[in-house]
């Protein structure tokens, strides 16, 4: 199941990302994630409190550019999260991994920071499987939007005949619009 939490507060969101853990789901990816670089801690130690049948992994993005709320500038951090079911994965062997090497090589990676996540694990029944979360630049930047996929698309090849599973929020209107996007 995927989530953009569409920059609503977080910790308003918490008790809904609750229902949808309850439900047993078993993975919640959530993207657009938005928080002051301060709260950081206070975010993900509540994440982590929802349930105690998963494990959250949070990939944080660097401040963005000062944004005005009210009478205060807040710098603000964007994030995706993944959360794990215990009794799917062997939780423990979950590793967060470099997603795009050459997006590092280009100076590029800031481009994915707190909007790509890249885990490695095993299923319950041993299998290994990638699994990776994405909040796909959205608006008229076509060259960013490319080179995300292009990265990605690059790092799923290198584990061709792996499971694999890609969630997340695609933003796959046209290009500068914000309509028919896919569901």
């Amino acid at each position: 199941m995927t989530w953009n939490v569409g920059g609503a507060s977080i910790l308003q969101a918490l008790p809904h990302i609750q229902r949808i853990l309850d439900r047993g789901v078993t993975i919640l990816f959530l993207q657009e994630i938005k928080f002051l670089p301060t709260d950081e801690r206070i975010i993900k130690k509540a994440l982590e409190q929802l349930s105690s049948n998963y494990v959250v992994h949070v990939a944080r993005g660097r401040p963005t550019a000062e944004v005005t709320e009210g009478s205060h500038n807040k710098a603000q951090r964007w994030a995706v999260a993944t959360f794990l079911h215990r009794e799917a994965f062997k939780t423990g062997a979950t590793i967060t991994r470099a997603w795009a090497p050459e997006l590092q090589r280009q100076g590029m990676e800031h481009l994915g920071h707190g909007r790509v996540q890249w885990l490695e694990t095993v299923t319950a029944e041993g299998k290994a499987i990638w699994i990776a979360n994405l909040h796909q630049i959205a608006g008229n930047d076509l060259q960013a939007r490319q080179r995300i996929l292009l990265a990605l698309q690059s790092r799923i090849a290198e584990k061709a005949g792996q499971l694999g599973i890609l969630g997340g929020d695609f933003n796959a209107a046209e290009l500068g619009g914000r309509a028919n996007f896919a569901a």
